[in-house]
C-alpha cells in the first residue's frame, strides 16, 4: 500500500506552501491553534497526517498517533520527527483499529475527500468513534464543491498545473503535472465530493454528534469545518 502522492511526497510541503503562499502556514496556525485551545496534553489521533503539518508541532505539547495512508509520506513523516515523539501508523481511514484511548481525533485538509466509497466513509467514522474516549471529539472539515475544480500555478521555482476530471457520481480523477526546480513528476488518483447530509448521515451511525460549527474560524479555506462529539 504505497497510497498517494508516492511521486513528490519528498517535495509536498515545498509545492504547497510555494503554491499557496503564507496562507498555507496561516491555515496551519490558525488550525494548531483551534486544537490547543480544546485541552492541554492531549492524546490525539491524526488522519490522514501526510508529512506531519500538524502532527509534528502537536507533539510538542500532545501524544499524537499519525495514521497515513502513502508509506512515502509517512516516510517524510518519520524523517522530520527529529525526537520520534509521533506514533506512525500505516493505514487508510477505513482501516485503522485502534484503542479508545484518545480525546481528540482530526481529519482536516481535505482528508475525507479520499474516501470514495458510503462503505469506506461509515467505516472510517466507526473507526474514528472506536479511537475515541467517551466523550471524545473529531475535528472534521468538510470540502466544498469549489475545491473539486482546475489550478495552475506557476512561480520562479515551480509550475503545477492540476486538473479534474469528472467520473459520474460526484467521483473525481485528479491529475497533476509539476516541474520544481530540477524535478518533474506526475500524480492521478480519484477523490470524491461528500455532501454535508451525507456525512451526517455517517457520523450519526457512528455514534458521532456535530457540536459545534467552526467555519466562520476559517474564512477563505474552501471547506466547513465541524468540531464533533461521540456520543
Amino acid at each position: 500500500m504505497s497510497g498517494n502522492h508516492s511521486t513528490w511526497a519528498k517535495y509536498y510541503d515545498e509545492v504547497n506552501r510555494e503554491c499557496f503562499g503564507i496562507y498555507y502556514d496561516q491555515l496551519t496556525e490558525l488550525t494548531l491553534s483551534t486544537i490547543n485551545s480544546i485541552g492541554d496534553n492531549l492524546s490525539i489521533v491524526d488522519f490522514g497526517a501526510g508529512t506531519g503539518r500538524l502532527s509534528i508541532p502537536l507533539s510538542r505539547n500532545h501524544r499524537v498517533t499519525a495514521v497515513e495512508p502513502s508509506a512515502s509520506m509517512l516516510q517524510q513523516l518519520q524523517l522530520k520527527d527529529t525526537p520520534k515523539k509521533v506514533t506512525l501508523v500505516h493505514a487508510a481511514m477505513h482501516e485503522y483499529q485502534g484503542n479508545a484511548d484518545n480525546d481528540l481525533a482530526l481529519a482536516v485538509f481535505t482528508v475525507i475527500s479520499y474516501i470514495l466509497t458510503e462503505e469506506q466513509l461509515v467505516a472510517s467514522f466507526k473507526n474514528v468513534a472506536q479511537s475515541l474516549k467517551s466523550d471524545g471529539q473529531l475535528l472534521l472539515d468538510v470540502p466544498k464543491i469549489v475545491l473539486f475544480r482546475d489550478n495552475f500555478c506557476e512561480t520562479n521555482t515551480l509550475r503545477r498545473d492540476i486538473k479534474f476530471k469528472e467520473l459520474g457520481d460526484r467521483l473525481f480523477e485528479y491529475s497533476e503535472n509539476t516541474k520544481i526546480r530540477d524535478c518533474n513528476y506526475t500524480d492521478t488518483f480519484k477523490l470524491r465530493y461528500w455532501s454535508t447530509s451525507e456525512l451526517q448521515s455517517a457520523l450519526q451511525l457512528a455514534g458521532i454528534v456535530i457540536e459545534k460549527d467552526l467555519s466562520s474560524n476559517f474564512p477563505m479555506a474552501g471547506a466547513y469545518y465541524w468540531l464533533c462529539r461521540k456520543t
